[in-house]
């Protein structure tokens, strides 16, 4: 069975689609590297400059911030997962810190603030003496 062929030639629409970017990624650093041909009212990108500058930017990319590896395997394992090198949506990827036992317990009863009374009881009695006085 024979794979199909990509056309030579793709609209604007293609080759953002083929160069796998947002069309704001495209046009603001793809369109300024290309000579597009017009035909008709239609922009079309040759698939082969859309190569090249994707090898390009891949060699920029790689220059600019090193080779991205993991540290080790494992952590590429366990962080990443198999697929990419995206974050791993997998519950227990990061264990969470233990809890810090030397925390003061939480005051039972009155309230700790420094405001004073803060009952209801008084509260309410300041606001009434307020209104009245």
């Amino acid at each position: 069975m024979s794979r199909p062929t990509l056309p030579r030639g793709l609209s604007y629409l293609a080759a953002i689609e083929y160069a796998g970017v947002k069309r704001k990624t495209f046009d603001t650093h793809w369109r300024p590297r290309l000579t597009p041909m017009r035909q008709g009212a239609c922009l079309i990108f040759d698939r082969h400059q859309l190569d090249a500058l994707f090898d390009a930017l891949l060699q920029e990319s790689a220059e600019r911030c090193g080779p991205a590896s993991p540290s080790t395997p494992a952590d590429s394992q366990r962080q990443n997962g198999p697929r990419n090198e995206w974050p791993s949506l997998e519950k227990g990827a990061h264990p969470w810190a233990k809890e810090d036992s030397t925390k003061t317990p939480p005051a039972i009863g009155r309230s700790t603030s420094s405001t004073g009374d803060t009952d209801y009881a008084s509260v309410s009695a300041r606001i009434r003496k307020r209104r009245t006085g």
